[in-house]
């Protein structure tokens, strides 16, 4: 019998994606198939835009025939460029094995799975193609062009009409022995009524990681001190609370934050800076937090850090360690670190 997940990834979703088959799971723990992580290049696009009454309120136009009719009218319109999307899939358990990837897009998902299905409204195969995932993972990517007919046709079936800017969803189906799972990214295009569209969404950069408060290079494999948190019903252990060591931290550059705006329901534009939030993932153990960082634009001291833990029992050994950085608006990249996990055995009852 197949195992099969589902996962839903998109602009607004900053947790990180997960999908929970044993009693091994938790969001960060990876130690099956799993898609971790999307990122798009570029994750934005500008076009210019027209505002019309709409249903009572004032909503982005893009009107269906191309061209320079993309605008409204206000002048020439901006290209449309092809769009990269890489996913981050792991498979720590596959032995190497071929994993089968099968990106799709459509308008709409289909009601009762959320999914990308066959019938669904403007559906396409983007491609396919088998990878192997390595210690650090693969990435798969596929390329497109977003199509005019498509971007009306999510306009339509946006309540808002692109007011937010329209979300191009890619849908990667994994599939590797009986495992299956499926994860969705949404492309951004932005629907500008600015005279002078703004600058497009880069995706965030982390190029610092901080371990016990040292760097930690990416050729760098540092060691795990052996804190443990228990996944049985035996009780608390006397390492139960995080210790002082294995602090993990993301160390971003504050310049590298970008200033933004929203358009507002009345034509108006709103000023914001980006919020970045961190999601971490690791072969052996888990964290303490697996996810810091913002929760809104409005969160402007959240904290970064978080600390590794052992599971009991552990086997010890090579840990994969990947930190996913998203900036809250369709942004994200990640990195990659190893360490060496401490091998920790199972309790026994009454102790």
């Amino acid at each position: 019998m197949r195992r099969s997940a589902a996962i839903a990834f998109g602009l607004a979703a900053a947790a990180g994606l997960s999908c929970s088959n044993g009693a091994q799971d938790t969001a960060d723990r990876v130690h099956d198939l799993r898609v971790l992580a999307f990122r798009a290049d570029p994750p934005d696009q500008v076009l210019r835009a027209s505002f019309q009454p709409d249903g009572g309120m004032k909503t982005a136009r893009l009107p269906p025939d191309g061209g320079a009719a993309l605008d409204g009218g206000l002048g020439p319109a901006l290209a449309i460029t092809p769009i990269t999307v890489t996913a981050l899939v792991a498979d720590p358990a596959g032995a190497g094995r071929d994993i089968h990837c099968r990106w799709t897009t459509c308008a709409q998902t289909d009601g009762t799975t959320g999914r990308c299905e066959d019938a669904s409204p403007m559906f396409a195969v983007l491609g396919v193609a088998d990878v192997v995932a390595g210690v650090d993972g693969a990435e798969p990517a596929v390329t497109f062009t977003p199509d005019t007919a498509m971007l009306f046709a999510l306009q339509q079936v946006d309540p808002y009409r692109g007011l937010r800017g329209l979300w191009h969803l890619v849908q990667l189906e994994v599939t590797a022995g009986d495992e299956n799972v499926v994860a969705q990214k949404r492309a951004v295009v932005t629907l500008s009524v600015d005279e002078v569209p703004p600058p497009p969404n880069r995706n965030p950069v982390l190029d610092t990681l901080r371990f016990d408060d040292e760097d930690w290079a990416p050729d760098a494999e540092v060691t795990f001190a052996s804190a443990v948190r228990s996944r049985t019903g035996f009780g608390p252990l006397s390492g139960t609370a995080p210790a002082p060591a294995n602090k993990v931290e993301p160390i971003p550059d504050p310049a590298l934050a970008e200033d933004y705006t929203v358009t507002t329901f009345d034509g108006q534009t709103k000023s914001l800076h980006e919020a970045w939030r961190y999601n971490f993932f690791t072969t052996q153990g888990s964290f303490s937090r697996a996810s810091t960082g913002a929760t809104s634009p409005l969160d402007t001291t959240p904290p970064l850090d978080t600390r590794w833990q052992a599971l009991a029992p552990e086997d010890g050994g090579l840990a994969t360690v990947w930190v996913v950085v998203r900036d809250g608006r369709g942004g994200e990249s990640w990195l990659v670190r190893h360490a060496q996990a401490p091998e920790v055995a199972l309790p026994r009852p009454g102790r």
